[in-house]
């Protein structure tokens, strides 16, 4: 039978255990905040470009953003993507489309896109047009017709949207069910444009082949079909009659555009654009760009899909 000093000895050293055992290391944890952004730019999210802007808090977008990152990331801009400090790069959307599907705020200008998604083609930068014609227009490139290059990769990095060059969405993205072809009599530059074509619902065998495909084939794809709706405005006092067969092919109905040659013309150096009096490629009208600009084509095009 244990003393009453043992007891006490015994009854001490259990409440010591009992204190040791509740308690827990101060980790300095303090009120939940939004956080401040991390020192480096992040990655921009989807559709931006990868320029840094000012970091924000949970509660406050970066000086150029709209919108915030869980927890505290960087702010991202809607129209130009910028984005700030801290956060997680999404991954690209594979066209323009997609990226106005997802935020229907959006505004032109220059996006990140990966047609290939984890294929072996990295994201690259491209020129979206969120705004006219029902947005949604990805640029495949701004041609004239003298250093025209059916066989050219494109830019991972240039725009085409102010001067002429091959954006690399000219060799990599799938034509979807719509085609746009702006036209003018000298290099296009911004919106200042003398037409613009807009063919919705192309013909089966466009559609899902990239463009530099498409040229380079040898074997005629038609932008219309019977089913096809073309409409064409006019600027610049410009008309259907300004370049003849370009004009023709837009302005009549019987007339059909086609990429590569119609198989019913003469030979010769494969079309990039050209026109067609019937589906099957024959009839009278064999010119095409960029062989035969100025009366019968425009001399410079830009190409846009959605």
């Amino acid at each position: 039978m244990s003393s009453p000093l043992a007891r006490l000895a015994t009854k001490a050293l259990w409440s010591f255990s009992l204190v040791a055992a509740c308690s827990f290391p101060d980790y300095d944890f303090g009120p939940e905040s939004g956080g401040t952004a991390g020192e480096a730019g992040s990655t921009p999210p989807r559709g931006g470009s990868s320029n840094a802007g000012d970091g924000g808090t949970g509660e406050e977008a970066g000086a150029a953003g709209q919108t915030t990152d869980i927890g505290g990331a960087a702010g991202a801009a809607g129209a130009s993507g910028t984005a700030g400090a801290g956060g997680e790069a999404p991954t690209p959307a594979p066209r323009c489309q997609s990226l106005l599907e997802a935020d229907s705020s959006l505004t032109s200008g220059g996006y990140t896109i990966d047609p290939d998604g984890e294929g072996p083609l990295a994201p690259f930068e491209t020129y979206c047009d969120m705004e006219s014609h029902g947005g949604g227009w990805t640029l495949l490139g701004n041609f004239v017709y003298d250093a025209f290059n059916a066989t050219a990769s494109g830019s991972t990095s240039e725009l085409c949207y102010d001067s002429p060059c091959t954006n690399r969405a000219y060799s990599s993205l799938p034509l979807g069910n719509d085609v746009r072809i702006d036209g003018a009599s000298d290099p296009i530059m911004g919106s200042d444009v003398d037409s613009i074509a807009i063919f919705t619902g192309v013909g089966a065998s466009t559609v899902g082949q990239a463009l530099r495909d498409i040229f380079t084939s040898g074997v005629p794809t038609y932008v219309e079909s019977p089913t096809t709706m073309v409409s064409a405005e006019w600027f610049n006092g410009v008309s259907c009659g300004t370049w003849s067969n370009y004009g023709a092919g837009l302005c009549q109905t019987d007339i059909h555009v086609v990429f590569a040659m119609p198989s019913g013309c003469p030979d010769g150096p494969i079309f990039a654009l050209g026109v067609a009096v019937n589906l099957e490629g024959t009839g009278t009208f064999c010119d095409g760009w960029p062989q035969l600009p100025g009366p019968n084509f425009p001399q410079a095009i830009r190409i846009w899909t959605r």
